[in-house]
């Protein structure tokens, strides 16, 4: 087994891997009704792995800056808000805006975590890494595009698929 632990170089030395087949491969199986739970689902399940982490962080005192420790709390918090939201949609079209609301509260927690990535405990080292991913697969399955630059898509792990993601991340949630 390798090993999943993140660290900020690795993540900016993966931005060219090829995920983005992955990801294709991934999304677009199922009718639209189906691939709409599977998003409602993925995004619940990252939401409550996040929740399920915070006491781990929040018990790091000294090597992470209570500021950001605060300022993931509230992304955390707010990334439960549009998992709640986003159970009331109807269609992948109407989940857009939310989905790119869940990407950059999950692109804030990485750029907020990311001066603290030696520092992050067990099991933030799963959990980036995963949502790494797993979200792109999802904006993916409502029609919204990913680009290459964008800092959550270089997190990811080449060789984790989205259902080991989706393994790792229902752990975490307790699902």
């Amino acid at each position: 087994m390798f090993d999943r632990t993140l660290t900020r170089r690795r993540a900016i030395q993966l931005g060219g891997s090829s995920l983005g087949v992955l990801m294709l491969a991934a999304c677009g199986t199922g009718t639209p009704a189906q691939q709409l739970a599977t998003v409602v689902n993925d995004v619940s399940t990252i939401a409550n792995a996040f929740v399920n982490a915070l006491p781990a962080l929040a018990a790091t005192t000294g090597k992470i800056s209570p500021v950001a420790i605060a300022n993931v709390q509230q992304a955390v918090a707010t990334l439960q808000t549009l998992a709640t939201q986003l159970s009331g949609v109807a269609t992948t079209t109407a989940a857009q805006p939310i989905i790119t609301q869940v990407e950059a509260t999950v692109n804030l927690i990485v750029n907020t975590l990311a001066p603290f990535s030696v520092a992050l405990p067990p099991p933030w080292g799963e959990i980036l890494p995963a949502v790494a991913v797993l979200l792109p697969v999802v904006e993916l399955a409502v029609g919204l595009v990913v680009p290459a630059s964008a800092p959550l898509r270089r997190a990811a792990v080449p060789g984790l698929t989205p259902d080991e993601a989706r393994v790792i991340l229902h752990g975490i949630a307790g699902k």
